[in-house]
């Protein structure tokens, strides 16, 4: 399954909670233009989840890589 806005590219750098890990999605939803109740969605969808899938829910929505630290 491919994300929802595989244009968005979201860089995670380090070790990352689940707060900040939605925080930076989020982020990158917003400056996209997404509409709000998108991201709401998003943010309800994620924060609903278990920790093991977050990253994979993440994914769905945007594209997700690997950041250096």
């Amino acid at each position: 399954m491919s994300a929802k806005h595989p244009e968005i590219v979201v860089r995670l750098a380090g070790p990352a909670n689940d707060f900040s890990i939605v925080g930076h999605v989020t982020k990158a939803l917003r400056a996209a233009g997404i509409p709000n109740s998108e991201i709401d969605r998003f943010c309800d969808e994620a924060l609903a989840s278990e920790e093991s899938e977050l990253r994979q829910i993440c994914g769905q929505w945007v594209t997700l890589v690997p950041g250096a630290d």
